[in-house]
């Protein structure tokens, strides 16, 4: 049927050119598409759902499967190895995991066999994109998101004031269609106003567990994997993304780190997945001293075996907040990041730690870190509680016993 339409699209395109004005032939074009949704609509309705199918859309993870989607998969395949997993992918030949997985079982987004595969499967688990198909009933579409928002999303965004109506209905409508998950009370708040949806799960974030459940010998194979030596601390350096930049200059003084540093400390550098920056970037001089870890799987791996984050408006900070180490806030651009992205809260006044705006001040803040833990501990507990409330190592079963409850499945 697909290769009917193509052309019958062709015809269009063809008859369109002897239409003498282009406001007619965009509209004879626009005509046609109004009739490919429609028998689209009609026919992915006449599609049965079949019980035991799983869709799976990494949006964020380098593997392909990992973030808040890799625990939750590996969990529900363990109880259920009876049922057919399939993956969505942009790129799969660049994605190690889904190069080991059938082919027939990886499907491209927004093409007609990802959409007949939404229309099959009861059940579809995503960390980014929200599906704008029809839902069915019966179907159970999970948004496990990748971060709390402490940046201005959806509806709180200041062109969100200019939407027109019937895209404000719509966007509401595509959002309640997905089961948001929640990892904290001010996470929970935030995912409701940023995407005026009418409930939450209370679940925590799956990627998180890691963090509690980790016994030493893990993060000694990590140090390993990673050729980290014993006797050194790790910061990690993971900046969030900035909209139109991508690092074209380095923030960090690198050569003067290294000189305070190298002796004790191991660097590690991580870019925004939305950024090409770091992982561009030569840093062999300093090999010793610096590891550049912007395609490394998995953040939470990271996170597991670092001693101080070094982070500024992500929300990896609200991640790290579980293993209750010291962080530095490097916000040498806030106010044009406010500018542009706005936050959601009173940042000077709420960060669990020293807020620095040059070199000078990251390197004090460094040397100032045991200091800083007496002085920022009651900060940094009220911080948890905000943002940690749910979390305790126990997400992905959570997720997982929603998914299989029997409400679902009558």
């Amino acid at each position: 049927m697909n290769y009917i339409f193509l052309f019958l699209k062709t015809l269009f395109r063809l008859f369109s050119l002897l239409l003498p004005r282009k406001k007619w032939r965009h509209s004879l074009l626009d005509l046609f598409d109004k009739i490919k949704n429609l028998y689209d609509q009609y026919y992915y309705k006449t599609l049965s759902i079949n019980e035991d199918w799983v869709v799976f859309w990494d949006g964020v993870n380098i593997n392909g499967l990992g973030d808040n989607i890799g625990p939750v998969y590996d969990l529900l395949k363990k109880k259920k190895p009876e049922w057919k997993y399939f993956f969505v992918a942009e790129d799969k030949y660049k994605y190690d995991f889904l190069n080991k997985i059938e082919p027939q079982k990886v499907v491209y987004p927004e093409t007609p066999e990802f959409n007949k595969l939404i229309a099959k499967s009861k059940y579809y688990v995503g960390n980014t994109c929200h599906l704008t198909q029809a839902k069915k009933k019966g179907q159970v579409w999970m948004q496990l998101w990748h971060g709390t928002p402490l940046k201005d999303i959806e509806f709180t965004l200041k062109e969100a004031s200019t939407w027109p109506e019937e895209l404000i209905k719509n966007k509401k409508q595509i959002f309640n269609n997905h089961q948001h998950i929640s990892k904290g009370i001010k996470d929970k708040e935030r995912m409701q106003k940023g995407f005026c949806l009418n409930s939450l799960e209370k679940t925590g974030y799956p990627r998180n567990d890691i963090l509690f459940n980790s016994d030493i010998s893990k993060k000694s194979d990590l140090r390993k994997k990673l050729k980290i030596p014993e006797n050194k601390k790790i910061i990690l350096y993971a900046p969030t993304y900035r909209d139109g930049s991508q690092y074209t200059k380095m923030p960090l003084d690198i050569k003067k780190m290294a000189e305070h540093f190298s002796d004790d400390f191991v660097l590690l550098l991580r870019s925004h997945f939305y950024s090409s920056g770091f992982d561009k970037k030569d840093f062999s001089e300093y090999k010793d001293f610096l590891i550049n870890v912007s395609t490394y799987p998995e953040l939470s791996e990271l996170l597991l075996i670092t001693d101080i984050l070094i982070a500024d408006y992500s929300s990896l900070i609200t991640d790290f907040t579980c293993t209750r180490r010291p962080m530095i806030f490097y916000a040498y651009d806030i106010e044009k990041y406010k500018k542009i992205r706005g936050l959601y809260f009173d940042y000077e006044a709420e960060m669990p730690g020293p807020i620095v705006f040059d070199n000078e001040g990251l390197i004090k803040a460094i040397n100032d870190v045991e200091k800083n833990k007496i002085k920022y501990a009651q900060k940094y507990q009220e911080f948890y509680d905000k943002y940690c409330t749910y979390e305790d190592g126990h997400a992905a079963e959570r997720v997982v016993d929603y998914i299989l409850e029997e409400k679902h499945n009558g």
